[in-house]
């Protein structure tokens, strides 16, 4: 078991997507920011749950999948932050780097 810690940066991504869907459905806003915080939630039963992100290949960042979007994670420690909401359709490496991985 792991603890999932939401770093700033992936709380203002998904306060982004909820505020552009809900320009059109305030109602599936929240229903897909419901979706996504429970996909990230699950990973407290497994860390490395999600797949290693194929655009940097380290064993410590990690994503799950909650299509359309990638909930990008890093594993440190007994833990996982959640480093980005991103739309599978953008280019990941221009929204954020893996820290050097931590001494287990």
């Amino acid at each position: 078991m792991g603890r999932v810690i939401w770093t700033d940066p992936a709380i203002a991504d998904l306060e982004d997507i909820m505020d552009y869907i809900a320009r059109d459905s305030p109602r599936y806003a929240l229903r897909v920011g419901e979706r996504i915080y429970e996909a990230a939630g699950k990973l407290e039963l497994g860390l490395r749950a999600g797949g290693m992100v194929p655009e940097f290949n380290v064993d410590h960042f990690r994503e799950v999948l909650m299509r359309p979007y990638r909930i990008i994670y890093e594993v440190r420690g007994q833990g996982c932050y959640i480093v980005a909401i991103i739309h599978a359709s953008r280019d990941l490496t221009h929204h954020v780097r893996p820290s050097p991985p931590a001494d287990e």
